[in-house]
């Protein structure tokens, strides 16, 4: 089946830890949506991918959507890097301009805690304590105190993945508001049916009368650290040339070991509960995160007073101020 520039998308464009990976498994079940595989095609961050714009669309079609049948209206793309690159999504709209684009916001406090954990797992990350982690930023920006393990510095950033206000701008400015569904973690946790069928109303498809949403599983780490490394992308780079992210090849090594990693993800895995995040940590990155949570508040129009409870701690002058109001520029970044 050819794809055309009449073709709908569903692209999930972010924020990680942000219910994304359960989002995309109820929408995937869905009769007219046909999933990618996987589920992050991360096709439009190349430069080159909207050149050629028939060539693309077959190359898409190819790679990730081998169960795509005349029964399916909408394609589905798990792409969350998209909401940190306005570009890539730029290039999904001039190939397929009928792309629409969801993005899952979460408090930045919990989503930076979360996904810190997630980094640690993949091994991505080597630092375990986030506050120190988060120290390191501008170092690691250097180039210096990267773990060998990590595939791609830019995920050490934890200010720049949680800066949601800012990012989310930078994509409404690009694709436009009406392209554009936000969801918010908190009410997708607590009413996924109404936020699911939400999501299919945005995307033109009719309710499939889905009534099970089944939590995701329990955080979990891993039990060996040698095994684990076979799971992240820096073991696939060590058989790549240099930056090997844009080319073909990496994704077709990516595709064809990604059976054997998932199984051995599974059999070197734990459930073991997520440890606590500290009152001086969480107050330090609500304070970090304070002036984006308001340019996402004014972005949305949601009232986040909750999540600006979290720099109570830091100093009653935030504490204090009224609900909307900015305290005067940081430039600390922990």
């Amino acid at each position: 089946m050819e794809l055309s520039a009449a073709t709908k998308i569903l692209i999930i464009a972010g924020a990680p830890r942000c219910g994304t990976t359960a989002m995309t498994r109820y929408l995937g079940a869905h009769p007219d949506i046909c999933g990618s595989r996987p589920k992050e095609t991360h096709f439009f961050l190349s430069a080159d991918s909207a050149d050629d714009m028939a060539r693309s669309r077959e190359v898409y079609r190819r790679n990730h959507f081998p169960n795509l049948s005349s029964e399916h209206t909408l394609l589905l793309d798990g792409s969350i890097s998209y909401l940190y690159r306005p570009d890539a999504a730029k290039r999904a709209l001039s190939v397929f301009p009928e792309s629409r684009f969801l993005v899952m916001l979460r408090n930045p406090v919990d989503l930076i805690h979360s996904y810190h954990s997630r980094l640690l797992f993949y091994r991505q990350e080597t630092e375990t304590d986030l506050n120190r982690a988060w120290k390191l930023q501008d170092l690691r920006r250097n180039g210096e105190q990267i773990p060998w393990t990590c595939s791609d510095p830019k995920m050490l950033e934890y200010l720049e993945v949680g800066s949601l206000g800012r990012h989310l701008k930078a994509l409404l400015e690009t694709v436009g508001r009406d392209r554009c569904l936000w969801v918010f973690y908190d009410d997708f946790l607590s009413d996924p049916l109404n936020t699911y069928r939400k999501v299919l109303s945005f995307a033109g498809l009719s309710y499939d009368g889905r009534t099970d949403f089944p939590r995701k599983a329990p955080h979990r780490t891993y039990r060996n650290k040698s095994l684990q490394f076979l799971n992240s992308g820096a073991f696939l780079m060590a058989f790549l040339p240099v930056n090997p992210k844009s080319t073909a090849l990496y994704g077709r090594l990516a595709r064809a070991t990604r059976p054997l990693r998932r199984l051995l993800r599974r059999a070197n895995s734990t459930e073991k509960p997520r440890e606590k995040l500290d009152d001086g940590t969480r107050s330090m990155l609500a304070k970090a995160f304070f002036d984006d949570i308001a340019s996402l508040e004014s972005l949305t129009g949601r009232n986040l007073d909750s999540w600006r409870m979290d720099v109570s701690a830091a100093g009653s002058s935030i504490a204090a101020m009224p609900p909307g109001q900015t305290p005067a520029p940081h430039t600390s970044t922990g």
